[in-house]
């Protein structure tokens, strides 16, 4: 009789451990989500040590983890000083006053007001200009043309040259005085140049009605 007690008590506890392995199995195969997770219920013990990144993060919380600014560093060695001849513009040179009368049928281009010196070199030979200035013909004329544009001519003398050779702007003109304008740019060989806005009167009229004119020009590489 005790031999089949034995027997019988081995049976069951081989049956229990079998149902317990079972159970034990079912419950590693489960996978918990966030829907199993209740909310608040988590902390700092549940998450696993250097397994957060940055990006795991709320914007706001990531930010307060910034630190604050460290000290300036060491103020660097002044540099070298630049070569003039390297830089792209040379020299800007301003221009202005009034206007004087234009005479008519002049056939070459004149000056409007006084203009600027400018000097150029193998490096720098490019002049660029713009200006802009009020003119007509006395109150009650009626219209005609004149030639408006830049032009320039060598400081010892000489006569004034478009910068645009024969692609000038042929502008009207009437008895209102009105503004015009021009810009150009041009290439010279080294030397210095009087440099301004000009006009060659193409009409019997004068342009007479006239006030001021005011530009600039640059010499560049």
């Amino acid at each position: 009789m005790r031999r089949e007690r034995s027997t019988l008590g081995f049976g069951i506890g081989v049956l229990a451990l079998s149902l317990l392995g079972g159970a034990g199995g079912a419950v590693a195969a489960t996978t918990i989500g966030s829907a199993q997770v209740t909310d608040d219920s988590l902390r700092s013990r549940d998450v696993k040590n250097g397994t957060l990144r940055l990006r795991d993060l709320a914007p706001a919380t990531a930010a307060i983890l910034r630190g604050s600014r460290g000290p300036a560093g060491e103020k660097g060695e002044r540099g070298p000083a630049g070569d003039p001849a390297s830089a792209s513009i040379a020299e800007t040179v301003g221009f202005a006053g009034p206007v004087g009368t234009i005479a008519p049928n002049s056939g070459s281009y004149v000056f409007l007001g006084p203009p600027a010196l400018v000097t150029t070199t193998a490096e720098h030979p490019r002049v660029a200009a713009a200006a802009s200035a009020a003119m007509g013909y006395a109150p009650g004329s009626p219209e005609g043309l004149a030639d408006v544009g830049m032009c320039y001519r060598p400081s010892g003398g000489g006569e004034a040259v478009n910068f645009l050779g024969s692609f000038f702007i042929m502008e009207g003109f009437s008895g209102l005085r009105l503004p015009y304008s021009a810009t150009a740019t041009v290439v010279l060989p080294p030397g210095s140049y009087l440099v301004g806005m000009c006009v060659r009167n193409n009409s019997s009229r004068a342009i007479t009605n006239n006030n001021y004119v005011n530009g600039y020009a640059q010499v560049t590489r």
